[in-house]
């Protein structure tokens, strides 16, 4: 998820990752705004809902695990067919989005599995020894 001081800088930063992504073979990506939560609180059929802890237009509500000046939140998807092709594709990516100016922060959600099989830890990606859960 990149969290951005603007829709500019978190469109652009969203852009940047998915042509990084791209050039990585055997993945594909694509972004969602606000991020996507497996399931719904009201909609109990739903297989997908908004993720209000991450979007800004619910921030001032209860649950949000934004930071004040977080304006706008991409989610970027990335899918693949090997666990190594989709860590590649993630870490270049994080690389492209980092180097627009207004990202102010890169994390992750985990869905309990429910996504896939692999977790992948965004520190393991730039330091390969971290296994940090608070990526």
């Amino acid at each position: 998820m990149i969290l951005a001081e603007s829709d500019e800088s978190a469109l652009k930063a969203a852009e940047g990752a998915l042509e990084g992504i791209q050039a990585v073979p055997y993945v594909v990506g694509k972004f969602a705004s606000s991020g996507t939560k497996v399931g719904g609180k009201r909609y109990k059929d739903a297989v997908a809902t908004i993720n209000d802890a991450y979007c800004p237009s619910l921030a001032p509500n209860n649950g949000s695990k934004l930071p004040e000046n977080v304006r706008c939140v991409y989610e970027v998807i990335v899918s693949g067919l090997r666990l190594e092709d989709v860590r590649r594709a993630m870490k270049t990516g994080i690389d492209k989005a980092t180097r627009v100016h207004g990202v102010l922060k890169i994390t992750a959600t985990n869905y309990g599995g429910t996504l896939g099989k692999g977790k992948i830890f965004l520190r393991s990606l730039f330091n390969p020894e971290s296994q940090d859960e608070k990526c």
